[in-house]
């Protein structure tokens, strides 16, 4: 599909509004942008199992907080834990 640039309105030439003039600029000309991402095995969260005895209300409170969140209740405990030994 082509563009082209009018003053007042862009349309296609079905008759379809058109991106602004610098989006079409952008859309002729594109950037490459090098991913910076970290490697996966970076991104990914070491995790050890274990066992321990917690309080029933700590137990209850982060599973409240999990169904309001929408996670899981050892995923909030987790991160709970993390954001504190963190600072």
């Amino acid at each position: 599909m082509q563009f082209e640039w009018d003053e007042n309105k862009m349309f296609d030439k079905d008759g379809y509004e058109a991106a602004p003039k610098d989006t079409l600029i952008s859309l002729q000309n594109p950037e490459i942008i090098i991913d910076d991402l970290s490697a996966p095995e970076q991104l990914i969260r070491k995790e050890h199992k274990t066992s321990v005895p917690l309080d029933s209300q700590v137990i209850n409170h982060f599973k409240e907080y999990a169904k309001q969140h929408n996670t899981q209740y050892q995923t909030a405990i987790n991160d709970f834990l993390l954001s504190h030994i963190s600072r």
